[in-house]
C-alpha cells in the first residue's frame, strides 16, 4: 500500500506515455466521469440511435458503478475525521489503513488539473509537527495565518498565542472579528507594546493593553532567566560584567520571590528595582529585615538557604569588610560602593524598560494575564511587538520577555511528579487533547531569541503546534544560525508562497526532492500529411522517442509565479500545490460586525492581602465596604419588552441592514 500511495503522489510529476485503455482505466473510477457518462452521454446516444432500448440501457448503465465501489479513495494528505471510515493514505507500521483523523483544513489543490479542488486536511499529529510559512511582502502570509491557523483553532475550540512582529492593528481587528463570530470575545488578551509614537505618562483614558506582571506570577527561576537574557552585553560587551550582573540577579531574585509568596510583598519591576539598593540588600541579607505587603521594611525571617546566594554575592564584592559594616558612614567614592554600582548598572536599562516605558503593562500588582490560564483554558492572546517604533535592541528585549514567558508556560506542563502510589491513576498532562494549542510567530526574524530552538523540539509532545512566518529564510539564518537550523529540521509542514530569495527557494527545492520525468527526445514528421496538416502549412510532427530524466519536483518558477494566497506545501513526502484556505466573513454578518464595538476584556483589579490576614476580616461597623469585601455584582432583573418594543427593535435592525 505504501508503494502504491507513493506512486499515486509522484504521478503528478511524471509525464507518462500511456495508451488509451490505460488512461481510461485510470479515469474510470472518477465520479465525475461516471456522472458524465450515465447522465449525459449514454441517455442521449440511446434516445437517438436505439430509443426502443432506452429503459434497458439506463438500468444497465448502473453496472458501470461497480468499479467505483471497489475504489480506495486517496486524499492528498489526510482524510477528514467527520467522514469516518478508514484512511488508506495514512497507514500504520504494519501497513494497515488507520481511521480518519483529519481535523485541520489547510486549503484545496489547484494542480494537477485532474485533482483540482480536492481538500487538504491534516491530522492532529501532522499539525503538531509545526508550520513554516515563507513568502515575501504581499504574498499573503498574515491572511494565511489568520485563515488557516486562527480559524482552525477557533473551530476546534482551542486557543492560541499570536505574536505579531509588525504590530499591525488591522491584524488584531481581524482576529477580534473571528473571535466574535465564534463567541470568544471574553477569551481575548492583549500584550500591546505599541503606543502609536505617543508617551504614556498617566493612566490612559482607554485600555491600551491587558496587564501582565511576570514578577508577580512566575517562579524565581523564570524571572532569573528572563532578566539574564535581557542583559545587553553589546557587540563588544564584557562577559565578566554580564556574569556579575547575572550573579546579582541569581542572588536577589529568590529573596524577592520568597517575600512575595510568604509576606505578600507586591513584587513588580518597580519594587524589584527599589530592592536593588545596596542599603536595602544589606538589610535583607544581614539585618533580619523583610518587605511587607505595603512595601515597607519590617522585621522578619528568611531561611538561610534562600539568603545564601545573596550573602555570597555581597561578601565577594571587592572592599567588603564584614556583615556589620555601616554603608551610610562610608566616604564618598568608596571602592565597595563603586564596585556594586558597576554590577547593578547592567540592569538599569532592563528594569527601566519594564518599570517605566511599559509600566502600563507590568505595573499592576496582579496582572490580568496568567500564562498557565492561557494554556489550560485556551485563551486567545495577541502580542504586538513594534518593529518600526522601537530599536532593534528594544525589540530583542521585548522578544526575550515573551519567549521567557512562553518557555515558562511550556515548562509548567512538564510537571515534576515522578513517584506515585500503587494503584493510583496515572496523571495526565493537562494539554493532552485531540487538538493542539497554537503558537503563531509572524515576522519571526525581528525577534529571535537565543535558546528559543528548545520550544520547537519539545512543544510537539506537549500538544502545541508552532507556526513560524518570515519573508525569507535568509533573515532568520543571519540573526541566529542555530535557530535557523532548528526551524529547518523541526518544521515538517513547509509552506512556500511567492518568493524572491534564491536561497529560500533552493531550500524548498531541495526539500521537495526529485522524481522521474519523461520528455520527448526527438520528433519526426509523417510522410503523408493530412488535410489539417496541409491547412497548417506543414506536416504535424510526432514523438519518435522518449527520455527519462531525474529532475526536481519543483523549480524556481513554481514560486515566482504564485499569486496571493497560493502556495507550494511540503508535508513529509507530499508536494502539494494549493490555494490556501481563505476565511471570508459571511455577508450576513458584515452589517453586524460593522457596528460591533471592540473592547479588550477588563480584569477585576485585586489587592494583595496583608500577611497577617489569613481569613477575611469582619465587616466594619461604619458600613463602608473595604476592597475585596464588597459583595459580587448582581445585575438588575430584566425588564419585559412589549410587542411594540419588539417591533421597534426589529425595524431598527432592518434599517441598519438596508443602510449597510
Amino acid at each position: 500500500m505504501t508503494d502504491n500511495v507513493a506512486m499515486e503522489r509522484d504521478s503528478q510529476f511524471v509525464s507518462q506515455n500511456t495508451g488509451f485503455f490505460a488512461s481510461l482505466s485510470h479515469s474510470w473510477t472518477r465520479p465525475s466521469l461516471y456522472t458524465f457518462l450515465v447522465f449525459g452521454i449514454i441517455p442521449v446516444i440511446t434516445s437517438l440511435l436505439i430509443p426502443q432500448w432506452d429503459d434497458m440501457m439506463v438500468w444497465l448503465s448502473w453496472l458501470l458503478a461497480i468499479p467505483i465501489f471497489f475504489q480506495k479513495p486517496l486524499w492528498p494528505a489526510c482524510k477528514p475525521a467527520y467522514l469516518g471510515g478508514l484512511d488508506y493514505n495514512m497507514t500504520d507500521t504494519n501497513d494497515q489503513p488507520t481511521p480518519a483523523k483529519g481535523i485541520f483544513y489547510l486549503g484545496y489543490l489547484r494542480s494537477p488539473f485532474n485533482q483540482f479542488g480536492r481538500p487538504v486536511w491534516l491530522s492532529d499529529t501532522m499539525a503538531r509537527s509545526h508550520f513554516y510559512f515563507m513568502g515575501t511582502t504581499g504574498a499573503g502570509k498574515t491572511t494565511a495565518l489568520l485563515s488557516t491557523i486562527v480559524v482552525n483553532a477557533l473551530t476546534q475550540g482551542s486557543g492560541l498565542v499570536y505574536i505579531d512582529g509588525k504590530a499591525d492593528i488591522k491584524t488584531f481587528h481581524e482576529l477580534y472579528t473571528f473571535a466574535a463570530l465564534y463567541g470568544r470575545e471574553d477569551d481575548i488578551r492583549i500584550i500591546n507594546y505599541v503606543t502609536g509614537n505617543r508617551d504614556v505618562f498617566d493612566a490612559p483614558t482607554f485600555k491600551i493593553s491587558s496587564t501582565y506582571n511576570p514578577f508577580a506570577q512566575e517562579s524565581a527561576g523564570t524571572i532569573q532567566e528572563m532578566l539574564k537574557s535581557m542583559i545587553d552585553s553589546g557587540e563588544r560587551g564584557d562577559k565578566m560584567w554580564e556574569g556579575q550582573a547575572g550573579a546579582l540577579v541569581s542572588g536577589a531574585t529568590p529573596v524577592f520571590v520568597y517575600m512575595r509568596d510568604k509576606f505578600n510583598f507586591p513584587l513588580s519591576p518597580r519594587t524589584y528595582r527599589r530592592g536593588l539598593d545596596l542599603n536595602v540588600l544589606f538589610d535583607l541579607a544581614f539585618r533580619g529585615k523583610v518587605f511587607n505587603s505595603e512595601g515597607n521594611l519590617v522585621d522578619g525571617t528568611i531561611p538561610a538557604s534562600i539568603l545564601g546566594p545573596l550573602r555570597g554575592f555581597l561578601s565577594l564584592i571587592p572592599g567588603f569588610i564584614d556583615e556589620s559594616m555601616d554603608l551610610k558612614k562610608l566616604p564618598p567614592g568608596n571602592d565597595y560602593v563603586n564596585q556594586y554600582g558597576y554590577r547593578v548598572m547592567q540592569l538599569t536599562d532592563v528594569l527601566g524598560l519594564l518599570a517605566d516605558q511599559f509600566g502600563y503593562i507590568s505595573g499592576a500588582d496582579v496582572g490580568e494575564i496568567d500564562w498557565q490560564d492561557v494554556m489550560m483554558n485556551r485563551r486567545i492572546v495577541w502580542v504586538a511587538l513594534p518593529a518600526l517604533e522601537k530599536s532593534e535592541a528594544s525589540i530583542q528585549s521585548l522578544g526575550k520577555i515573551v519567549t521567557a514567558n512562553i518557555k515558562g508556560m511550556i515548562a509548567g506542563i512538564l510537571g515534576s511528579s515522578i513517584e506515585r502510589d500503587s494503584g493510583a491513576q496515572e496523571e495526565r498532562r493537562p494539554t493532552e487533547a485531540d487538538h493542539p494549542f497554537y503558537l503563531v510567530m509572524d515576522e519571526k526574524a525581528s525577534y529571535i531569541v537565543s535558546g528559543e530552538d528548545a520550544i520547537l523540539s519539545q512543544a510537539r509532545s506537549l500538544g502545541i503546534c508552532t507556526s513560524i512566518a518570515t519573508q525569507d529564510h535568509d533573515r532568520i539564518e543571519y540573526s541566529d544560525q542555530k535557530y535557523a537550523a532548528a526551524v529547518e529540521s523541526n518544521t515538517t509542514n513547509k509552506i512556500g508562497m511567492f518568493l524572491e530569495s534564491k536561497k529560500t527557494i533552493d531550500l524548498l527545492i531541495n526539500r521537495a526532492g526529485k522524481a522521474f520525468f519523461q520528455r520527448p527526445s526527438s520528433f519526426r514528421k509523417s510522410e503523408g500529411g493530412s488535410a489539417i496538416d496541409s491547412m497548417m502549412d506543414g506536416n504535424t510532427p510526432y514523438t519518435d522517442s522518449w527520455t527519462n530524466e531525474y529532475l526536481d519536483k519543483v523549480d524556481i518558477s513554481d514560486f515566482t509565479r504564485l499569486k496571493e494566497g497560493q502556495a507550494v506545501v511540503l508535508i513529509k513526502h507530499h508536494v502539494l500545490k494549493l490555494n490556501l484556505f481563505y476565511a471570508q466573513i459571511p455577508k450576513k454578518q458584515k452589517p453586524v460586525l460593522k457596528h460591533l464595538g471592540r473592547r479588550i476584556p477588563h480584569g477585576v483589579p485585586l489587592l494583595i492581602p496583608a500577611a497577617q490576614s489569613a481569613a477575611m476580616p469582619a465587616m466594619p461597623d461604619d458600613g463602608r465596604l473595604q476592597p475585596l469585601q464588597a459583595p459580587a455584582y448582581q445585575p438588575p432583573p430584566p425588564t419585559p419588552l412589549s410587542m411594540a418594543d419588539l417591533k421597534k427593535l426589529f425595524d431598527s435592525l432592518d434599517e441598519t441592514r438596508n443602510a449597510a
